[in-house]
């Protein structure tokens, strides 16, 4: 299944982005800000995991071309790679959270007002999102999920890597080489703070795993955020002021 017209990776959960992308397209009297906000976040998702799969890709590539300690040119495909994912990855989860945030502004402009306005949406933190669905809308499983998610180690290792590669440093890398046989004993490891006391394997599982970490979260919010986005737009729809209802278009995927 496509995704914006571009064949999804097979861990993209597409039939389930496919519902949001629909809930959102069909939204009643869709204008303002905070639908423009709420549409443009969860675009945003589907292009950041399209990035992310092929930086990871790209990243895998590239080691088994020239290993962890690679010629110049091959070093810097890596070290454009690692930082492509990273940022990309993270975006995924702030994008979905900003699409949630501008969501619920539809029905609850008041609660969720900083959407409203440019210059107050740059306060919108992802990790204060899923307390503000909570006070909002005591029912919805998309906050506790979201707030899971925000919280797993999986999350903090993205968020803390995203950080160090994008306002601090480019980490150095460690080789372990036999000094007989000038091989490496192990994989080689990146320093992810200066002083080398939290490393990480240079192996493929290196954006492997925060891959599938990404992918597996991102199939559970995006049902959970269908189902909210259901609820929102009923609400919508029965406060609409329409002396002729609208007819309803055909879902895609049993929604």
């Amino acid at each position: 299944m496509d995704v914006h017209g571009v064949p999804s990776p097979d861990d993209f959960p597409s039939e389930a982005y496919a519902k949001v992308s629909y809930l959102l397209d069909t939204w009643p009297n869709p204008d303002g800000e905070a639908w423009e906000q709420a549409r443009g976040g969860w675009l945003g998702v589907g292009y950041r995991f399209l990035a992310a799969a092929t930086f990871d890709e790209a990243w895998r590539e590239s080691l088994a071309e020239g290993g962890a300690a690679p010629i110049p040119e091959v070093r810097l495909r890596q070290e454009t790679s690692l930082f492509g994912f990273f940022m990309a990855a993270t975006a995924v989860m702030d994008c979905l959270s900003y699409s949630a945030f501008g969501a619920a502004a539809l029905v609850r402009p008041e609660a969720f007002r900083e959407m409203l306005k440019s210059e107050t949406r740059k306060r919108i933190w992802t990790k204060d999102v899923p307390g503000r669905l909570r006070a909002a809308f005591p029912e919805t499983a998309l906050a506790d999920s979201l707030e899971a998610a925000l919280g797993s180690e999986g999350y903090c290792q993205l968020d803390r890597t995203r950080n160090v590669l994008a306002h601090r440093l480019l980490p150095s890398r460690q080789h372990f080489v036999d000094p007989v046989t000038n091989r490496l004993t192990r994989p080689s490891e990146w320093k992810l703070d200066i002083r080398g006391t939290e490393t990480v394997g240079m192996t493929p599982a290196f954006t492997a795993a925060p891959r599938a970490w990404l992918a597996e979260n991102l199939s559970a919010l995006t049902q959970d955020l269908a189902v909210f986005l259901r609820a929102l737009k009923a609400e919508s729809e029965g406060s609409a002021k329409s002396p002729t209802p609208a007819v309803p278009r055909d879902e895609p995927n049993g929604i």
